[in-house]
């Protein structure tokens, strides 16, 4: 076998061989009549042929090309230059694209495929894909390409918006709730590397279920859409702002301690609450609530500083509408809240185990002496036989959101007992929060 040493390596006889072969196919008027054909049905789809002679800079196009590219003539893209300076999209050019990979052309020559957007002559961009081989020359090297392009336009405007549905709300333009958890997180992770103070505030529309009642839900659109745009006018260069929740809105505070925070938490209230909204029923006022958070003092994850800026938030609004709370660490309030814990969890038990269990208090009529009815005290009898009264348990069920499967099975007890005793009648004490449940009526 006979061995040549080219420029960027050694290619043997047998490449030399399949290079001639293929450089004689050139020539052959039955393989240009093929190519003709191919061309041609290309052109049909939509698509565009060209070969690339690397070495000369010179670009031969097929049919079709001109109106793929929308150029008003094949001059004016007859080299590669010319052809490469057309195209908007960043990164590696081209050409080191094709020519600079690395692999090696051993006689078939060697596939690549690109995407890049290319500028026509009527000022507009256009997507296209860009499929072909380039076939080495005596040094290996790559000396000329053969490739198709194809359009991908309404491809790539399908993927752009779902990326764009997979990063924006829908109705604001701004961050959605999970792109919005990400910037949290990467400000956390910056925060906690010494590099710089952040905070989060998590902003809610005051009132807006009165504003779907008095105007209609396109309404309220509007009035979140509104608030949106102010907030994201107030954002500096670096934050993040998102929709977190119907009426919520998250903020990513770089470079912000927590003795700034409350001032910042002003300016965005003043912003809100000193200008009307203008919507197409008219001028509506609005006011929104705010609770903050400093990081990373007072969070050591995401979900940890999600949960105390909504608890910021809920006091905040405790307080009527158009105010805003800073989070402080609070021992009365951490036991308070695993009290509560404690309590729902020996609550579940309970109820899952039925010893829920009903005192009935006789009530008596003062003229006769005698128990008109009884009223059923509900209680909850501890594993150890004890009985623990209401006070310790329904105000926890009450804020928990259990008060509805405790209600129920008091229900339960109660028509048990009227079963076994038909002669006696009984109240019973139902949560509001339970009687307003669509599901109880």
């Amino acid at each position: 076998m006979k061995i040549e040493h080219g420029r960027s390596g050694v290619v043997d006889s047998k490449t030399q061989d399949a290079r001639r072969v293929g450089e004689a196919n050139d020539l052959n008027p039955m393989t240009r009549e093929s190519g003709d054909l191919l061309q041609s049905a290309l052109a049909a789809v939509g698509d565009a042929t060209y070969r690339w002679s690397i070495d000369d800079d010179v670009l031969h196009w097929g049919p079709g090309s001109e109106s793929l590219l929308g150029v008003s003539g094949l001059s004016k893209i007859a080299t590669h230059r010319d052809f490469a300076q057309r195209i908007a999209t960043d990164g590696p050019s081209r050409y080191e694209r094709i020519c600079q990979s690395r692999e090696s052309d051993i006689g078939a020559g060697v596939p690549y495929e690109l995407e890049y957007c290319i500028r026509d002559d009527f000022g507009g961009l256009r997507w296209v894909e860009d499929r072909g081989r380039w076939f080495g020359g005596a040094d290996g090297a790559p000396a000329r390409a053969a490739g198709v392009l194809r359009a991908i336009d309404e491809r790539h405007k399908r993927e752009a918006e779902l990326v764009r549905l997979s990063t924006y709300d829908e109705l604001t333009g701004l961050l959605n709730r999970v792109r919005l958890k990400e910037a949290l997180t990467e400000a956390m992770i910056a925060s906690q590397r010494g590099r710089q103070n952040s905070a989060f505030l998590l902003i809610a529309v005051d009132n807006l279920a009165l504003i779907n009642d008095a105007f209609g839900f396109d309404i309220a659109d509007e009035v979140i859409f509104s608030v949106g745009e102010r907030l994201r006018i107030l954002a500096r260069r670096g934050d993040s702002l998102g929709r977190y929740a119907g009426n919520k809105f998250g903020f990513v505070l770089h470079n912000c301690n927590e003795k700034r925070l409350g001032s910042v938490c002003e300016r965005l209230l003043a912003e809100i609450r000193d200008k009307v909204v203008m919507t197409a029923r008219g001028l509506v006022a609005v006011t929104v609530s705010a609770g903050a958070i400093a990081l990373p003092g007072h969070a050591s994850s995401v979900d940890q500083a999600l949960a105390r800026a909504e608890e910021a938030l809920l006091s905040a609004k405790q307080k009527l509408r158009n105010n805003h709370v800073v989070y402080t660490p609070s021992r009365e309030r951490e036991k308070t809240r695993m009290q509560n814990i404690n309590v729902a969890d020996e609550l579940i038990t309970a109820l899952n185990d039925k010893r829920i269990r009903i005192a009935y208090q006789p009530i008596v009529d003062v003229t006769t002496g005698e128990a008109m009815m009884h009223e059923c005290l509900v209680r909850m009898e501890r594993p150890d036989g004890t009985l623990v009264s209401a006070g310790h348990f329904v105000p926890v069920a009450e804020k928990l959101g259990l008060i509805g499967l405790l209600d129920f099975r008091v229900m339960e007890l109660a028509i048990e007992t009227l079963r076994a005793r038909p002669d006696i009648k009984l109240s019973l004490n139902v949560s509001g929060r339970t009687t307003s449940d669509r599901l109880w009526r």
